[in-house]
């Protein structure tokens, strides 16, 4: 399985057909912080939000799972916003490119 993390925005991730990918993003739940896919709906891949796990120790941050399935060759934009859903949308954001062949 590919992984894909913070490390990736920005970039391309190739993966073949029926192939999948994790994407794992930090989060701060206590504060409010959380990240929501904006992608539109694609042909190319689908995600399944396999939800937020909590670290050790005090404060609510833990790391944020999806997993993204390959469906069928082309290209499209894999898109999340980080930020408070009661705040206008200006959090930052995490870009990458899936290419399936």
């Amino acid at each position: 399985m590919v992984q894909i993390d913070q490390s990736s925005a920005g970039s391309t991730v190739q993966l073949a057909a029926g192939e999948q990918a994790q994407l794992t993003l930090a989060e701060t739940r206590s504060g409010g912080y959380k990240w929501q896919m904006i992608s539109p709906e694609s042909p190319v891949f689908s995600t399944k939000d396999d939800g937020f796990e909590m670290a050790a120790g005090v404060g609510g941050a833990g790391v944020h799972r999806w997993t993204i399935k390959a469906r069928q060759p082309g290209e499209a934009k894999l898109e999340l916003v980080h930020g408070r859903s009661w705040e206008p949308e200006t959090g930052k954001r995490f870009v990458v490119t899936v290419v399936v062949k």
